[in-house]
């Protein structure tokens, strides 16, 4: 689940599209000027998000216990509510989608019900009046708001309405900076849902035939707590979480018996409604 792969695009295809407006006439030297100066600022700026952090963490643990969520962006900030949706299922395996907010009458509004997370980008654009109104269609289904809105938009936290601030509004570079507190979103929520760590135990460890006994306690205390844990998938070559089961354990004390050393990755994870843990 790759962030650097999106931002770095972003910032590419930015670089390409002046380029573009160059040679076609469209880009005028001062104007050129103010976008690189733009572009050279961004690392402070994305700092600045990324102080955002602790805010976006107290989101996930709502997000943890949720199983659908709903993005919405308008305009070029759509593709950034589908970066948002993809990340958060890709790593947290809850199902989310992402939508134009300008469509949300046409189906998608039907499907929110009561309490579902809806996340919504809004930046202050020519754009903003129309995403306020979907906010409002979204809170008048019972669904939950979660706004990452630029500092000058006037939308403030409310019953169903949670918001973060941007820093600063970022004019076209804005879906760079918008994209990462949706970034952060999806790693804290797996984090939650699936990692959250009770006892990390034999981690890269290297176990010896003669640990077997004490592997099997762990596996066993493992199962106990209804966890998961990080077991290799022959046919496709990768690792993947599976629940603890006594076929899981058999398998994983099979895996070293007679051999001297194995590399075991384990991870244990409480499946509790709303459990918190300690990082």
């Amino acid at each position: 689940a790759s962030t650097k792969a999106f931002t770095t695009q972003l910032v590419g295809l930015f670089l390409l599209s002046l380029a573009l407006a160059q040679v076609r006439g469209h880009l005028t030297d001062d104007a050129e000027a103010r976008h690189l100066q733009a572009l050279r600022h961004l690392p402070v700026a994305v700092q600045a998000v990324l102080a955002l952090e602790p805010q976006v963490l107290a989101w996930s643990e709502e997000f943890a216990s949720k199983e659908n969520a709903l993005f919405l962006g308008r305009g070029m900030h759509y593709p950034v509510a589908l970066e948002g949706a993809l990340k958060l299922k890709e790593i947290s395996y809850i199902h989310a989608e992402a939508y134009p907010a300008g469509e949300l009458q046409h189906g998608p509004l039907a499907l929110v019900p009561s309490q579902m997370p809806v996340v919504a980008i809004a930046p202050n654009d020519a754009l903003l009046a129309k995403l306020k109104r979907n906010l409002h269609e979204v809170r008048a289904r019972g669904g939950e708001l979660f706004v990452f809105a630029d500092a000058d938009t006037q939308i403030e936290s409310g019953e169903g309405l949670h918001v973060i601030r941007m820093p600063e509004h970022y004019g076209m570079l804005s879906p760079s900076l918008h994209v990462l507190p949706l970034q952060l979103l999806a790693y804290h929520t797996a984090w939650i849902k699936v990692h959250c760590t009770v006892e990390f135990f034999a981690a890269n460890m290297t176990v010896e035939a003669a640990d077997t006994d004490k592997l099997r306690v762990l596996l066993i205390d493992a199962k106990s707590f209804g966890a998961v844990v990080q077991a290799p998938d022959v046919n496709l070559g990768v690792h993947r979480f599976v629940p603890v089961t006594d076929k899981v354990i058999r398998y994983g004390l099979g895996a070293i018996k007679g051999t001297w050393q194995a590399a075991i990755q384990a991870i244990i994870a409480p499946r509790a409604a709303g459990g918190r843990c300690q990082r």
